[in-house]
């Protein structure tokens, strides 16, 4: 299971012509990978970089937000790195994460996320 986190973001919530948006903002940038909509939720992965002086000082991580895309919440990914995300047949949500092991190859989890 998925920690909570308190990430320091800026989320700022706009309504813009095109529709709602959600800007996140870290000290040092985000990297998004992927997205998808679970349960009328957007879910983004996302490195969090931390530095902008060392370059791999950054946390993978969740965001979750509600429908009406305000009031994120984060989520740690203690193991692997950016995940690919989809459904399975039965509407679950599964995500492949890439483990690594310095004195292994890697290897893909999948697993629930949800």
């Amino acid at each position: 299971m998925l920690q909570k986190a308190d990430i320091s973001f800026k989320a700022h919530y706009l309504q813009t012509a095109l529709g709602p948006m959600t800007i996140l903002k870290s000290p040092a940038g985000i990297s998004i990978k992927e997205a998808i909509n679970y349960q009328n939720k957007p879910i983004i992965a996302c490195n969090c970089y931390y530095s902008e002086s060392d370059p791999y000082s950054s946390q993978v991580i969740y965001v979750v937000l509600e429908p009406d895309l305000q009031n994120p919440t984060y989520y740690l990914e203690s193991d692997g790195i950016l995940p690919e995300f989809f459904i399975n047949p039965e509407g679950k949500l599964y995500t492949a994460i890439e483990v690594y092991h310095p004195d292994k190859r890697w290897f893909n989890y999948y697993g629930s996320l949800l």
